[in-house]
């Protein structure tokens, strides 16, 4: 099996790449307060991780997810005014 290129990046800076974020949810939501091209995902993906042992950690995941991270500043205004606006253009 051959190397993988070299990309000059640590453990730490690789998945930045990709925006990626790691961490307790204070950490990932800081890291999203700097992401420069969140104004502008439309589907940002979450997920937890695929090796937490049991049913009720991957739960907990899943909760932290929903009620720490995905309500970043920002996020709920930028989701309410979209709201709105497919409710005007309904309207019409």
């Amino acid at each position: 099996m051959s190397e993988p290129p070299e990309t000059g990046l640590d453990a730490r800076q690789a998945p930045r790449r990709f925006h990626s974020f790691h961490g307790a949810p204070e950490e990932i939501v800081a890291a999203l307060r700097r992401e420069r091209v969140l104004p502008v995902a439309t589907d940002p993906i979450t997920q937890f991780d695929p090796a937490v042992p049991d049913r009720d950690a991957a739960i907990r995941a899943l909760e932290l997810i929903a009620t720490d991270v995905a309500p970043a500043p920002g996020r709920q205004a930028r989701d309410r005014a979209r709201a709105r606006a497919r409710r005007s253009v309904s309207a019409r």
